[in-house]
């Protein structure tokens, strides 16, 4: 769990830049690994809706697609 001063410093960084939290510990985490790895050139997957079109709408079950970024 990120200590609650910790949390309320990143929230405030991702307001004044416009962004969500989600991102910029996505981005934190990249540079991270970028720096540990020998190879630089990686890809990490955030997983996104998969219910891109309306047939799917009434269909039980879960539409995950990855996307690699």
């Amino acid at each position: 769990e990120i200590p609650r001063e910790l949390k309320l410093k990143l929230k405030k960084i991702c307001a004044e830049h416009k962004t969500t939290l989600y991102i910029l510990l996505l981005t934190i985490f990249s540079t991270s690994l970028s720096c540990i790895l020998e190879n630089k050139k990686f890809f990490i997957g955030t997983p996104i809706a998969g219910r891109a079109w309306k047939n799917f709408e009434n269909t039980i079950g879960m539409f995950v697609n990855d996307l690699p970024i």
